[in-house]
């Protein structure tokens, strides 16, 4: 009513008829008694009430900000363009060499410590019928000696080298697989090499396999210094080089760790395959070193590109795809622990990293719990189990709970006590309590699967009810002090007298209204509540995870709101653009695409009645936007989606969590709320700016036969031979099809979204033109000029 009052009225206040108010309070105070009524028996009927009844709200008084002040400043000392490049490296060349040579079946390059590599190739002149030659190239400055054995195909096992592989100053070593053979000076032209002037020595080891040794199906080794001061092995484990045995064989699936780019990401996927005991503990812990030997420089690897892949690493964990417990059971304490030492080296590496760095490092930090006093998580089940004198009994829920507390607490345990807590507010309805647990993602098989299984049903107690409920919630709070880091009341608890003074009224705000369903106000006091921490933020783990908390908030907010505004969302858009300047690590295009939306006049910022003139700067503005937001996604996709793909197949993560990795990052940011405003609100200004309905997206000269279908979905698997033109009634961005590149012209009634996947704003040969409702009036009168129709004799009009 208010959004339809206020575009009939546009010179009218953004609220509804004054004679309107009094039924719109009474209607209010009718919802709230009906939600405190039902609030017992469906505890989540508050959250479904909110849904219904959001609503844009009024716009508090905000502080005027300048955009530009906005843009974060490289506080780090700039380097020379010198230092910018990629400084050339010693192998390189022999590197590029081996990479054009057709005889060349594998090849990598290892790092050795941070200042030296080794090249291993493997070539076959001659193909199978030949011998297989294996060259193993470094620039190490000290003498080095292969330590080395032979494996089986399709084995890592070290046996014995077969004489006829071994080089001739190899060594058998007494009581063990293992020789040893030493490298030597390469002074042939090729290894005559020089950097920045200066030559550089380089040795060599090169190994022959006859033809016909197909019981040899790859060479196991590490390498030491002469002076067995200095061993060097492939991240934690064995450097490995495979064989090719047959034909067509790829190498690199017979190596596990070829699929990774670099050292630091087989350091990454050796700990999660390979490693006997593991848990969240194990893993926390190395995090935190891999972390620090990535600040230290010990990968030779972008730090943007190292951030990015720990972040993928870790969010994996979080979203249970990796193990959280293998062979072994760590103790709420110790389990706190590598959760303090982790976020407290995330918090340390975001104060050392600036730009998409840092931006990787604050999205790491949201995937692991603050950790704290892990121990009450032990204690107090426990005394909340003797103050109601509920038995430590055998074949109970609260038992089976209590010991999985006691041997291993997981972040499951938070999801798992508000199952119960439901339970309890439902006088014992165990349906409430599944509807929890499924809504978490927690399935009985999982819980079953627990080291301390959990395979009973919850008991209700009807005397001893209202007491649990207030035990529980308690206990609530402690597990999510512990593993939840990015909630949003225990953040706000947490960050104590480091709040900035000028944040305390906005947050207060925020943490009183968070299913309020006035979602304007909320919007802007979430995001001045990160611009006043965004000075202080640096490095201080506990604002670190209340900005995280505040962003989560308003995307939720956002998402809430925009179905039920529509044009009126358009003063959600202030808010969210500043909520990503906030965010982004590089975000100059951004504060400039807030700078122009600022400047637009308020009939279009609040959602009012613009006219044709004020309606063509916003489309003109939205146009800006809606590039940031595309170049936003592709950036993610083309940053972690890579090795989200190797670590999650090494791993053997669910296939759909692996293929949409990227996309659920995307749409878990704080752009994705932008462009669902931008779809809410652009057809109204497109048609008040009387630009018509077509979108002319990609123009291209094209001919083709004409095809009409209903949905893109229907020939999304069909192979085109011809060129075609495509009529689409409907297409919702989920279609992936071979079709696409060999189309000429696709005409859509229904637009692409501005965050559809890159895969659909790349295909090459395409023409989107987006939003058509008839095809042939607007084809002849607004794009009649770029476009020629053939008649066919039969035509599909």
């Amino acid at each position: 009513d208010e959004i339809e009052f206020r575009l009939k009225n546009p010179d009218a206040q953004a609220q509804a008829p004054p004679k309107q108010q009094p039924q719109r309070q009474q209607q209010q105070q009718q919802q709230q008694q009906q939600q405190q009524q039902q609030e017992v028996k469906q505890p989540d009927a508050k959250l479904q009430q909110t849904q219904i009844a959001a609503e844009v709200g009024q716009s508090m008084v905000q502080a005027k900000r300048d955009p530009m002040a906005l843009i974060k400043k490289d506080t780090a000392p700039e380097l020379s363009q010198e230092k910018k490049r990629r400084q050339e490296k010693p192998l390189d060349f022999l590197v590029q060499k081996a990479a054009v040579d057709p005889s060349t079946k594998w090849r990598r390059v290892y790092q050795l410590g941070s200042k030296s590599e080794l090249f291993a190739v493997v070539r076959q002149p001659e193909g199978l019928e030949g011998p297989t030659h294996i060259s193993l190239m470094t620039d190490n400055a000290n003498d080095l000696v292969l330590h080395w054995g032979t494996s089986k195909p399709g084995s890592r096992d070290w046996q014995r080298a077969p004489e006829k592989l071994r080089p001739e100053n190899t060594v058998m070593l007494e009581g063990g697989a293992a020789c040893e053979t030493d490298f030597q000076d390469c002074e042939d032209e090729e290894c005559d090499v020089e950097v920045a002037g200066a030559k550089v020595p380089l040795q060599r080891i090169t190994i022959t396999v006859p033809p016909g040794s197909q019981e040899v199906g790859g060479v196991t080794f590490v390498l030491r210094s002469a002076d067995q001061t200095r061993w060097y092995r492939d991240a934690n484990g064995n450097f490995f080089i495979p064989i090719p045995t047959k034909r067509g064989e790829d190498l690199d699936e017979t190596d596990p760790m070829g699929r990774f780019r670099n050292d630091l990401e087989r350091t990454i996927a050796d700990s999660e395959l390979n490693a006997h005991h593991w848990t969240l503990m194990h893993r926390f812990h190395k995090a935190a070193d891999v972390i620090n030997e990535v600040l230290d420089g010990f990968f030779e690897v972008d730090q943007t590109e190292a951030m990015a892949d720990i972040y993928v690493w870790l969010r994996y964990s979080a979203s249970r795809q990796l193990t959280w417990q293998r062979n072994y059971n760590t103790q709420p304490r110790i389990l706190s622990a590598a959760q303090e030492r982790l976020t407290h080296t995330i918090a340390s590496a975001h104060s050392r990293t600036t730009g998409e760095a840092q931006e990787w490092v604050r999205l790491t930090l949201s995937t692991v719990g603050r950790g704290g006093d892990g121990q009450r998580i032990r204690d107090e089940i426990l005394h909340i189990m003797h103050r109601n004198h509920i038995p430590e009994k055998k074949g109970t829920w609260m038992e089976e709970w209590h010991q999985k507390l006691h041997n291993n607490t997981t972040p499951d345990d938070v999801p798992i006590c508000q199952a119960y807590i439901a339970f309890l507010e439902a006088n014992g309805d165990r349906g409430a309590y599944w509807r929890v647990l499924s809504d978490a993602g927690i399935t009985r098989q999982r819980l079953e699967s627990f080291d301390r299984p959990i395979v009973c049903e919850p008991e209700f107690f009807q005397d001893k009810k209202d007491n649990l409920i207030k035990e529980m919630r308690n206990y609530l709070g402690i597990l999510k002090n512990v593993h939840s880091g990015a909630d949003l009341q225990a953040s706000a608890a947490a960050v104590g007298n480091s709040l900035p003074g000028g944040a305390r009224g906005y947050l207060g705000y925020v943490t009183s209204h968070i299913n309020s369903p006035q979602i304007l106000p909320f919007l802007e006091a979430a995001v001045e509540a990160r611009t006043e921490i965004a000075h202080s933020v640096v490095g201080n783990r506990d604002l670190l995870y209340l900005d995280v908390a505040l962003e989560n908030s308003i995307r939720a907010a956002a998402e809430r709101g925009v179905g039920s505004a529509g044009f009126g969302a358009a003063a959600f858009m202030g808010p969210l653009l500043q909520n990503l300047c906030l965010s982004k690590g590089d975000n100059e295009e951004a504060c400039y695409c807030l700078k122009a939306w600022n400047s637009l006049p308020g009939s279009v910022r609040s959602g009012g009645r613009p006219s044709r003139e004020e309606a063509l700067q916003a489309v003109a503005v939205l146009n800006r936007v809606r590039r940031l937001l595309s170049e936003t996604s592709d950036r993610i996709v083309s940053t972690i989606q890579e090795f989200a793909t190797a670590l999650g197949n090494a791993t053997k993560c669910d296939p759909w969590a692996v293929e949409i990795f990227a996309e659920e990052v995307v749409r878990g940011g704080p752009a994705f709320a932008i462009s669902l405003v931008i779809s809410a609100i652009e057809p109204t200004l497109r048609q008040l700016a009387e630009l018509g309905a077509w979108q002319v997206i990609s123009p291209h000269e094209v001919m083709g036969v004409v095809e009409v279908v209903d949905h893109l979905s229907n020939v999304q698997d069909k192979v085109y031979e011809e060129a075609t033109v495509l009529v689409v009634e409907n297409v919702t961005g989920q279609q992936l099809s071979q079709a696409f590149m060999l189309c000429s012209l696709l005409l859509l009634v229904s637009a692409l979204g501005t965050y559809s996947p890159m895969q659909h704003r790349k295909h090459a040969g395409a023409s989107f033109l987006s939003q058509a409702r008839w095809c042939i009036t607007h084809m002849a009168t607004c794009v009649l000029s770029a476009t020629t129709w053939r008649v066919w004799d039969d035509p599909l009009w």
